[in-house]
């Protein structure tokens, strides 16, 4: 078999890598909604983290070389009495979701940090404001999007209550360990300072062994590879725990130090363009929104401007893809339609046209049949349109008319339960009508002889006699 050099191997990798790059060439086509951008950086930090972002250097040293460093930097801290020995050493299956890069090493996280927990009180404890002695103390709600940590709305404990260690020093990464939303244990917030703040009793802080893996870390912790690991590992009922033994036992590939480099100096330069195509596509949407509205308005109008109504009604048509692109907008457009239908705005008029009240007379006569048949009751004449009250201009051969001159009510339906047969005549409930239409996929059925009865008498006299 012939040996492959390396050069030949650092070709394929960077043909590799380049595929990969031409992806984020066309990124502003992929950028649709706020939802695909947090896809699209979803997305960088997946491939980050399986070694797919940059292309790897054979000459890097290994990750196995970076761990020794790391363990006896471990050692060191566990002689000099700053962290306890672990009992058991962190450890992790053999079910690794992909195959690592050359010179990468599966290890478990705990091999990186050590975790202290943080403060304990009771409400008895707690003050919601500053006091002389007291000491903020942040939340898991305090964690929020991207690794950032909010200091708003802390609550305070006696000084006293609190150790050196549960300040938050910089280069903590805060993490949720108990939390009733499952999908904020784990969430983690990076800390960029010092703080005269400590953090509760249901977070914790991860401390690295070796800053230097740092920013890695901080792209590994917003990675769906951790997420998707997290969820499966936190448990309880009623509230979720992340247990630090499922935390230390995390699979984490971890790459050469010069890799990491590569890769967090990578992730920043993509995640830096995702957030200016979303400022730009958040500033085209409002501009987009500003269009659409005022384009709408205008049709809307209940006395538009005559020279220039058509002209607004066909730029609106002609534009209804650019205008609408979400379902709100959407809904808007129809609802405009259907205005402009009802109003005679939305087909020219023919002077040819029989008026409507040559329809109304027509309309009389078949309501004068079914009245003669006894088929519908008489009822009161209905009074005209007051044209005071019209709401809009209307085309001359239209009329205002009752809604009553078109159509009668049969009634409101039934005020009781009938009895229900698998088979029959199906019977029709408010459930079974939405949006305009009418669903018979989940209707009930009567009886045809229950059907005959209630349409001949009346649904609460033909109940009481069934």
């Amino acid at each position: 078999m012939n040996r492959v050099t390396t050069d030949e191997m650092s070709a394929v990798l960077q043909s590799r890598v380049m595929r990969i790059d031409s992806l984020f060439d066309d990124f502003d086509r992929l950028i649709q909604s706020p939802e695909s951008v947090h896809r699209l950086r979803r997305f960088i930090l997946d491939l980050a983290v399986r070694g797919k972002l940059v292309p790897q250097n054979p000459n890097d040293e290994p990750a196995s070389e970076l761990l020794k460093r790391i363990a006896a930097k471990r050692a060191r801290l566990v002689k000099s009495g700053k962290i306890r020995k672990n009992r058991t050493e962190p450890e992790f299956g053999k079910d690794f979701p992909f195959t690592l890069p050359s010179g990468w090493a599966w290890i478990p996280f705990g091999l990186l940090h050590y975790l202290v927990r943080g403060v304990t009180d009771s409400k008895s404890d707690v003050a919601e404001t500053h006091m002389p002695d007291y000491v903020a103390i942040l939340r898991a709600n305090n964690i929020g999007p991207n690794l950032s940590l909010s200091h708003d709305a802390p609550v305070f404990v006696k000084r006293e209550r609190v150790s050196q260690d549960q300040f938050l020093s910089s280069g903590d990464f805060m993490i949720a360990l108990s939390s009733g939303s499952k999908n904020l244990v784990g969430k983690a917030a990076f800390v960029h300072e010092d703080f005269d703040e400590a953090f509760g009793g249901f977070c914790g802080a991860i401390r690295l062994f070796n800053s230097q893996v740092q920013d890695f870390v901080r792209v590994y912790l917003q990675s769906n590879l951790y997420r998707e690991r997290i969820s499966a590992g936190s448990r309880g009922i009623g509230i979720n725990n992340l247990k630090k033994e499922s935390l230390s036992n995390l699979a984490l590939a971890l790459p050469p130090l010069a890799e990491q480099h590569r890769i967090v100096a990578r992730v920043n330069e993509l995640i830096a363009l995702c957030d200016r195509l979303e400022v730009a596509w958040t500033e085209q949407e409002a501009t987009r929104n500003r269009l659409a509205t005022a384009s709408l308005a205008r049709l809307n109008a209940p006395d538009p401007n005559p020279s220039t109504f058509q002209h607004d009604v066909g730029f609106a048509i002609n534009n209804l893809t650019p205008l609408t692109t979400r379902p709100d907008q959407i809904k808007a457009v129809r609802q405009t339609i259907l205005n402009l239908a009802v109003c005679g705005k939305l087909v020219p008029q023919d002077p040819n046209d029989e008026p409507a009240s040559e329809l109304l007379k027509r309309i009389a006569v078949e309501k004068a049949k079914l009245i003669k048949k006894r088929e519908i009751r008489r009822k009161k004449p209905l009074p005209p349109i007051d044209e005071a009250t019209e709401p809009f201009p209307i085309p001359r051969k239209w009329m205002w008319t009752p809604l009553g001159n078109l159509c009668h009510l049969v009634t409101d339906g039934t005020h009781h339960t009938p009895r229900y047969i698998d088979n029959g005549v199906p019977f029709l409930s408010v459930k079974d009508v939405s949006s305009g239409s009418v669903d018979f996929s989940n209707v009930r059925h009567i009886s045809e002889r229950r059907a005959i009865l209630l349409s001949r008498s009346g649904w609460r006299a033909s109940l009481q006699s069934i």
